[in-house]
């Protein structure tokens, strides 16, 4: 599977879609999302509530959310992890990894 790259500092949008435990869409009754970055952990967004709930969701990973932990690395990965309530009582999560690119010259993003 290829992971998508998307350059630091930019607005990234990622379409969340939930599925039950036969693999069939559902629409959560609560979900939230947060980002982390692989290699050190370090938390970038801590859990914030998903913008809306439907089987669908689109989560806008604003410039503020994509910096660069360490400068010395071409790129990193950093990971959206997605977890929600369906039916009564079921949980589900998942995560979306993607490439944020290292661009020589752009500041960071102010928070």
């Amino acid at each position: 599977m290829a992971i998508d790259e998307a350059n630091e500092g930019c607005t990234l949008v990622i379409t969340a879609s939930f599925f039950d435990e036969n693999g069939l869409a559902v629409t959560p009754t609560a979900g939230t999302y947060r980002i982390d970055d692989l290699i050190s952990g370090e938390e970038i967004l801590d859990d914030t509530a998903l913008p809306s709930l439907g089987t669908e969701v689109d989560v806008e990973i604003t410039p503020e959310q994509m910096p660069i932990i360490n400068p010395s690395r071409p790129y990193e990965t950093h990971i959206l992890t997605v977890e929600f309530d369906y039916g009564a009582g079921k949980h589900g999560n998942d995560e979306y990894r993607f490439h944020v690119k290292n661009l020589l010259g752009v500041k960071p993003a102010a928070p």
